[in-house]
């Protein structure tokens, strides 16, 4: 069995990059800590599992909401689709686990 192509994802990927202050694909490759091969399979879809820091590093990087990244991920991924209410728990939740990774390195 083939693995599924995230085509909607990457194209969310590409789209926030081309918006980003970094457009061209090599800056953002080198910005990201990856190869532009390996940004490029993701925005084509080809690579279907992002880690949660990879995910992160797109939606700091291109300044995009990292929720509604991690939300647009699993949507395409799983199908699964988050109500408006789920999405806001899910930005809760997230951002609880950011300040507790924050007070770890710190302390």
């Amino acid at each position: 069995m083939s693995k599924r192509k995230l085509v909607k994802f990457g194209r969310i990927l590409q789209e926030a990059r081309l918006s980003s202050k970094t457009p061209m694909q090599s800056d953002a490759a080198s910005k990201l800590g990856c190869t532009q091969s390996m940004l490029s399979q993701y925005e084509s879809g080809t690579i279907s599992n992002p880690t949660a820091e990879l995910l992160r590093s797109f939606a700091t990087a291109y300044g995009i909401d990292y929720a509604g990244l991690v939300a647009s991920f699993v949507k395409d991924k799983f199908g699964v689709s988050f109500s408006s209410d789920k999405l806001t728990a899910l930005k809760t939740k997230l951002a609880k686990r950011n300040t507790k990774n924050v007070l770890q390195r710190i302390g």
